[in-house]
């Protein structure tokens, strides 16, 4: 589907539910809305729904590669939106043999990381990492930190990418998402389209009472 499909979509529906009419400037501040909505609520049971993983695997997931370091900088990514899942490789050493593995690095809760590193049951290792994200006023950048014995050999971050903007600009463009997906994007558009409406309807029946001269 290309942008300019999408708005003509977007106008049938507007017109369908009577919804005043949009410049093609809110029509764009619109769909970024609608894309923002729709990508939440898929990310919300994209691991545990079949139909919604592939919603998102198959054009929006992205790897990220760091080096020997436990803080990782989320400024050095394009589009950056959300994180997926993560894992890191460190050596383990067994009867004086050394094997690297990879092991799979789970968040933690702001309010639980102080508590669970102070449980020697709980306590992140290498074998089992976590971590937090956060913005590190001190260098100004978000980041993840990585909480385990040692800073991992490297690690690998899957995250979600931000879906690129829906232009009026630019009818002729692809719309990055397969037309499936651009088919709920524009329900969802079309929600927050009525809704703007409705809302301007209200404003404009207020502006028309008379206020008593008593008030």
């Amino acid at each position: 589907m290309t942008h300019g499909k999408a708005f003509e979509a977007l106008d049938l529906l507007l017109d369908k539910s009577q919804s005043p009419w949009h410049s093609p400037s809110e029509k764009e501040i619109i769909f970024q809305s609608a894309l923002y909505s729709w990508l939440k609520t898929v990310y919300e049971n994209h691991e545990y729904d079949e139909k919604n993983r592939q919603k998102i695997n198959q054009v929006l997931l992205r790897k990220k590669s760091f080096g020997s370091t436990s803080v990782l900088d989320l400024s050095t990514i394009d589009k950056f939106f959300l994180i997926s899942r993560m894992n890191a490789d460190w050596n383990f050493i067994c009867k004086g043999k050394t094997t690297r593995r990879t092991i799979p690095v789970a968040p933690a809760k702001h309010d639980e990381i102080d508590i669970i590193s102070l449980d020697p049951h709980n306590v992140p290792t290498n074998m089992f990492p976590r971590y937090t994200q956060y913005f590190d006023s001190a260098i100004n950048k978000p980041v993840v930190q990585i909480h385990s014995d040692t800073a991992p050999i490297s690690s690998n971050l899957y995250y979600i990418v931000t879906p690129d903007k829906i232009s009026a600009t630019t009818p002729n463009a692809d719309c990055q998402l397969p037309d499936w997906a651009m088919e709920e994007v524009i329900l969802f558009a079309g929600r927050i389209a009525t809704g703007i409406g409705e809302n301007y309807q209200r404003l404009q029946n207020l502006t028309q009472v008379e206020i008593p001269s008593s008030i």
